[in-house]
């Protein structure tokens, strides 16, 4: 899906990671009105002076998707600023550890779905008015390469990737009529909906960018 991206208002969820940075600062070279959310507010700041050392700015919120609370009206504070979301990237990660799954105690297993599953859910869903004003939206979630394979010790943040896979997929079913470009993106490569051949779905990450330019 090759698009020019000047202009084009883009959501970046989990901007302050790993991959969220670094999309975000390739994203912002694209000359693209720039939001981007992150957990900790010392590490968007770091962020927002990255940007400004290129020239470049973006609408940062700050926001632990750990709590619904926090973000319950999120879609109404971004439509009184921007209107529409043409562009969507939800890489929110969290896992704390590797360990046996029945090791893991109630909260832990709790905020693990909630973080990487449940707050995904309730985002878009948030979001997708917004999107839905959009000529051309396109939706982009990150997964877990090994999580997604059912590895050993990857506890409940396997099972949230597993189901967000297939979240993915319903959804992109659900919207194709409706102009709406949905993939799921793995944090090695790209993980395309479409391939026979799995080992042909992953591909470094820089290619996303390279796809919708």
């Amino acid at each position: 899906m090759k698009t020019s991206l000047k202009n084009k208002c883009v959501i970046v969820f989990g901007a302050t990671g790993k991959i969220g940075t670094k999309l975000t600062i390739k994203l912002a070279k694209e000359n693209v009105k720039l939001i981007v959310q992150g957990k900790s507010k010392e590490k968007l700041e770091k962020l927002d002076n990255k940007l400004k050392s290129i020239g470049k700015s973006a609408t940062l919120i700050h926001l632990d998707v750990s709590n619904i609370q926090n973000y319950r009206n999120i879609g109404e504070v971004i439509y009184k600023r921007f209107k529409k979301i043409d562009f969507y990237f939800n890489a929110i990660s969290e896992i704390n550890k590797l360990t046996p799954i029945t090791h893991l105690n109630n909260e832990e297993w709790n905020r693990i779905l909630e973080v990487n599953l449940n707050s995904k859910w309730r985002l878009l869903k948030q979001i997708e008015v917004l999107l839905g004003k959009s000529n051309n939206p396109a939706i982009y979630f990150f997964l877990h390469k090994s999580a997604i394979k059912n590895m050993a010790y990857y506890h409940a943040y396997s099972i949230a990737n597993s189901a967000l896979k297939k979240l993915v997929e319903v959804y992109h079913e659900e919207k194709k009529r409706f102009n709406f470009y949905i993939k799921g993106v793995c944090e090695e490569g790209i993980l395309g909906l479409n391939d026979d051949d799995e080992d042909k779905k992953f591909c470094q990450l820089n290619a996303i960018i390279k796809e919708i330019i």
